[in-house]
């Protein structure tokens, strides 16, 4: 799991696709637009992007200097971020409360905006944010952030999205605005309204990619994913899910060449077939050419059919990691965890993906929808 120390370098604390038309908000419960990588962005805020200053790196470091020169020493930190908790959690919950009052079903769509956030220790994110960044980074956490988003489409209008920076949209080799309008107008979609709307990483840049919605051949999504990863973009979130990747399915298969060829384990056997298969996409993914500054790549784990073997493990792009070294470190896996904290009984599992996945809110969420 990440954690703001890994990524930050300072000290840790103890989705949506808007449809054109009247504004609605509501819970949410499918998954593959839902999945919020907030724990992340929160954390990556906080660095203003990629990367970022160090406050206090050091475990012999006599204290923790906070953005207004002050010298903390650890228990002085740790009780000047719970008062800022305190109060930003106040302050939370009054606007959340404040903008909700005009939606229908008040009190259902308060609480599905309210446990992801407490969930994932956001207040706690921005009272840190707020000690080695200052009261402005605080006020807008995406500041400095710039989010693509892989969807269906974005209505910039909705009010969830005014605090957002800037928001651009680009339709990708043929796609056009009519090619998702049936499935959105049915479902709405989350991820970036999640993302980055008014309880998410508020502040940042976001830019859409909406792709065609005709099944694309091998060079066209390499060719559409180098086009994505040339926006300089801090984070990349996938809000559609591609099953062109069955990564169960290829272990299934490698246990049985295992025996028949003697010599190669099945992890070599998965690798020789993924780079087959998708050698020019893995290519693009890897951004070798960015030296340090990788956008990070966030992927659906997808959706698990009635609990059965082929939920195991993420599907799609998101349960290739584990087998391809040059995407360990940027490429990540995001599973769905309700209100109690388990597992969403819709959502895959990490499985073989494990050390490179993270669980986060994406059962009765809320979204804007159409």
């Amino acid at each position: 799991m990440l954690n703001c120390a890994t990524i930050c370098n300072v000290p840790p604390p103890r989705t949506g696709h808007m449809i054109m038309g009247q504004p609605s908000l509501r819970p949410y419960s499918l998954f593959s637009r839902a999945v919020s990588a907030l724990p992340l962005l929160m954390l990556l805020a906080g660095c203003g992007g990629g990367g970022g200053d160090s406050a206090s790196n050091s475990q012999a470091d006599a204290c923790f200097k906070t953005h207004s020169g002050d010298c903390l020493t650890q228990s002085e930190l740790a009780e000047r971020a719970r008062r800022l908790t305190l109060s930003a959690t106040l302050s939370g919950v009054a606007g959340i409360d404040s903008y909700l009052r005009e939606f229908t079903g008040f009190e259902k769509t308060s609480t599905a905006a309210k446990y992801p956030l407490e969930m994932i220790n956001a207040y706690e994110a921005l009272a840190y944010l707020e000690l080695s960044r200052g009261p402005e980074a605080a006020a807008a956490p995406g500041s400095g952030v710039t989010i693509g988003i892989f969807d269906a489409g974005i209505d910039s209008s909705h009010s969830i999205f005014d605090l957002t920076n800037s928001i651009e949209e680009a339709f990708l080799l043929d796609a056009t605005d009519d090619d998702w309008s049936s499935l959105a107008q049915l479902l709405g979609h989350g991820t970036a309204g999640i993302a980055a709307g008014r309880f998410g990483a508020y502040g940042a840049d976001v830019k859409m990619f909406v792709p065609p919605s005709r099944r694309l051949h091998s060079d066209e999504n390499s060719r559409m994913f180098e086009e994505i990863l040339n926006n300089n973009l801090d984070i990349f979130i996938s809000g559609l899910f591609d099953s062109s990747v069955d990564i169960e399915d290829l272990k299934t298969r490698a246990m049985v060449f295992t025996q028949s060829l003697p010599g190669y384990t099945e992890e070599e056997i998965i690798e020789s077939n993924l780079r087959r298969s998708h050698g020019d996409f893995i290519e693009v993914l890897a951004q070798s050419e960015k030296q340090d500054n990788k956008t990070i790549l966030i992927w659906s784990a997808g959706w698990s059919e009635s609990n059965s073997e082929s939920s195991s493990s993420p599907g799609g792009y998101g349960g290739i990691t584990p087998y391809i070294p040059e995407l360990q470190g940027h490429s990540i896996a995001v599973v769905s965890v309700g209100e109690d904290g388990g597992i969403s009984d819709f959502s895959d599992r990490c499985g073989l993906a494990a050390q490179f996945c993270i669980a986060a809110p994406g059962e009765d969420v809320l979204v804007a929808g159409p």
